[in-house]
C-alpha cells in the first residue's frame, strides 16, 4: 500500500495536478475509481492543454468501469476549440466506450433556425445572459402562440428544437434549456429526446441531471460576470474585461477602457480576443491579441 492509496478524491486530484506529465498517468486508476464524481471533477481539465490527455484517460477508465453514459456525455461536451491531438484522444475514448460524436450535418440543411424563431432566439439569449429561466407560456407569447392550443404547443416545441439544433451545430449548449414548466425547473420531454438525438445526452442518463448540466453550460456560455474594479495592465491602464460567445466577432460597444481620471479616453472601443475594451490607437499601443474567428 502506498502513501497515496487512502487519499480522497480532492487530495488525489491535487497530487495528480502537481505531478509531472510522465508521473501523472500513475494516478489515473486511483482517480477513476471514484466513478461519476471523478468524471465531473476532471471534465473541466479537458480545456487545459497540460491536463487534457490525462482527464480524457481518467474519464475513459471511469466510464469503462461503471458510469458509461456520464463518461460519453463528458467527452461529447468537451470544448470545441481543443487541439487536434486532444480531439483524437476524445474520439478514441469514445470508440472504446461505444459512443460517437454527433454525425456531420447535411450541407443542404438550413444553417439557421426558421425566421419565426428570431425574436425568440434573441430573448432566450437575454435570459441566459441574466442567468434566469422563462416559462413555456412566456416563450409562446413572444412568437404569438398560446400554450392553451395543442397545435401551438407543437409549433413552439419545433421552434425551440430548431434553436437548440442550431446551437449544437455551432458547438454551443442547448439554449432551450432556459425554458421550463411554470413553477418547476423541468423542461419538456422533447428537450431530452433532442439531447439524445444530437449526442449530448446518454440514453440511460437521468433527465434532471442532463437538464441541470445543460442549463449550467448555457449560463456559462452566455452570461457575463458582475462588473469589477478594473486592475491595472502592464502599461498602467485599467483592464476592463467581458465574456462573449466565441463564434462571431464582438460588436463595438462602449468607450475605450484605456482611461484614467487624469487622462480619460472617449474614443469608441472594441473587444479584443482577450476581452479588453480599447480604441484602435490604445489597442495597438498595448499589442493585444486580435479577434479571430474560432475554427470549426
Amino acid at each position: 500500500m502506498t502513501d497515496t492509496d487512502d487519499l480522497n478524491l480532492g487530495e488525489a486530484l491535487a497530487v495528480a495536478r502537481a505531478a509531472s506529465r510522465i508521473e501523472r498517468i500513475e494516478h489515473r486508476d486511483r482517480i477513476a475509481a471514484f466513478g461519476a464524481a471523478a468524471i465531473e471533477a476532471v471534465r473541466p481539465w479537458i480545456g487545459e492543454p497540460e491536463y487534457a490527455a490525462f482527464a480524457i484517460r481518467v474519464i475513459g477508465r471511469a466510464g469503462a468501469a461503471g458510469p458509461r453514459d456520464a463518461a460519453i456525455s463528458a467527452l461529447l461536451t468537451a470544448p470545441s476549440d481543443v487541439s487536434s491531438n486532444v480531439r483524437k484522444d476524445i474520439d478514441e475514448a469514445l470508440r472504446e466506450l461505444g459512443g460517437r460524436r454527433p454525425p456531420a450535418k447535411d450541407p443542404a440543411k438550413p444553417k439557421a433556425p426558421p425566421a419565426i424563431t428570431d425574436s425568440l432566439y434573441e430573448r432566450l439569449v437575454d435570459v441566459a445572459r441574466a442567468r434566469r429561466t422563462m416559462t413555456y407560456s412566456e416563450a409562446a407569447e413572444i412568437v404569438g402562440l398560446t400554450m392553451r392550443n395543442p397545435h401551438h404547443r407543437r409549433l413552439l416545441g419545433q421552434c425551440l428544437g430548431a434553436i437548440s439544433e442550431y446551437e449544437a451545430d455551432h458547438a454551443r449548449p442547448m439554449l432551450s434549456a432556459v425554458v421550463v414548466h411554470k413553477g418547476e425547473r423541468n423542461t419538456g420531454s422533447g428537450f431530452y429526446q433532442l439531447g439524445e438525438q444530437i449526442g449530448l445526452k446518454g440514453s440511460l442518463e437521468d433527465d434532471d441531471t442532463f437538464a441541470g448540466r445543460e442549463l449550467n453550460r448555457v449560463f456559462a456560455s452566455w452570461s457575463r460576470p458582475a462588473p469589477q474594479d478594473p486592475a491595472p495592465t502592464a502599461t498602467g491602464a485599467p483592464d476592463f474585461r467581458s465574456h462573449f460567445p466565441a463564434d462571431g466577432p464582438p460588436e463595438p460597444r462602449g468607450t475605450c477602457g484605456y482611461s484614467t481620471p487624469a487622462d480619460p479616453c472617449a474614443n469608441p472601443g472594441r473587444w479584443d480576443r482577450e476581452g479588453h475594451l480599447c480604441c484602435t490607437p490604445h489597442a495597438l499601443a498595448r499589442d493585444p491579441t486580435p479577434w479571430m474567428p474560432t475554427a470549426d
